[in-house]
């Protein structure tokens, strides 16, 4: 976040102001309205916005986080590059999670497993469910044969050094797993051969209504793990603990150092000229800090002013006139 310390070293060597019969100039330096900040911390993913429009410059507006469980491993993506320009909610940076992605498929299966299971309860005992699980069982002894050959095939040549022990192994528990795929079906035949039973398909309903929670759960926190920018702007280079930087595009606040002696010549929605080279911009004066703080030998307020054109670079230094009534 852009501190008034950064902007007041900025301006400590622009404190040069004159007194007019009928202006008050003061040198300002242009600033951005708002910086998106990403950074990572012990097991926690923290993001703030910062707004200005205060005399204290950017102050946060928003924040939000992820929190990482202890030992969770987590893969984190930039998406963007310095000097990138986003549009409001582009995505920055994906935080891709191996727990909760075993998570969410440990849950799917399961839910697939237990809405399996309740076709077979409510349409127990019909011939087209019958005939249904009876594939099912078709299918996975057709399996287990194919892996059953494969597996007797590579036995047959296990003395050839071509065969390496790993394919063995890997054919010898393919058999296993189609022999439990095989009995798995065989005993959904056998389910599928009974009446419905009122009792057991309430058990399941909610059963899948837990899994189905848990899933959203474990969803939408999935869609979290893609972080959005807030801001239109551009990429920043990034300081130290920062992930990711946006700043807001098209500079509108400028901040100028007070004399505590001029405070009371200026209030807020006094109209301002800014002179930034060939460029005069209008604004108004928005903000004036409470307590005056030491720039250089002097104490000074600090003024916020919204220009009414956004056009300036960040950084711009300048002249600003007030016209309000003490002017």
């Amino acid at each position: 976040m852009i501190s008034g310390a950064i902007a007041a070293v900025g301006l400590a060597t622009l404190l040069v102001y004159s007194i007019k019969p009928s202006s008050l100039e003061l040198q300002g330096i242009v600033e951005p309205g708002g910086r998106f900040v990403v950074t990572a911390q012990a097991g926690e993913l923290r993001w703030t916005t910062s707004e200005h429009g205060h005399a204290d410059g950017l102050r946060v507006a928003r924040e939000g986080s992820i929190q990482l469980e202890r030992g969770e491993q987590v893969q984190l993506e930039v998406e963007v590059d310095a000097g990138q320009t986003v549009e409001a909610g582009d995505p920055v940076l994906t935080v891709e999670s191996r727990r909760l992605e075993r998570v969410l498929d440990e849950l799917e299966a399961e839910r697939g497993a237990a809405q399996a299971r309740m076709d077979l309860l409510v349409g127990g005992g019909r011939p087209e469910t019958i005939a249904s699980a009876q594939k099912s069982v078709d299918l996975a002894r057709a399996q287990l044969q194919a892996a059953e050959r494969e597996a007797q095939r590579l036995s047959d040549i296990s003395q050839s050094a071509a065969i390496a022990s790993i394919e063995r192994d890997a054919a010898d528990n393919l058999v296993k797993v189609r022999q439990r795929e095989l009995a798995l079906a065989q005993a959904q035949v056998s389910e599928a051969r009974l009446p419905p039973r009122a009792a057991e398909i309430a058990e399941l309903d909610a059963q899948l209504a837990g899994i189905d929670s848990r899933l959203v759960e474990a969803r939408q926190r999935q869609a979290q793990s893609t972080v959005l920018s807030p801001l239109s702007g551009r990429v920043s280079p990034t300081r130290e603990g920062e992930l990711v930087a946006v700043t807001a595009g098209g500079a509108r606040y400028l901040r100028v150092p007070l004399p505590q002696a001029e405070l009371e010549r200026v209030h807020v929605g006094d109209p301002v000229e800014f002179q930034a080279g060939d460029n005069e911009v209008p604004g108004k004066v928005v903000d004036i800090s409470r307590e005056a703080r030491p720039l250089g030998a002097e104490a000074v307020y600090w003024v916020a002013i919204l220009l009414e054109d956004g056009g300036l670079a960040p950084g711009a230094t300048g002249t600003a006139r007030f016209l309000g009534e003490g002017s």
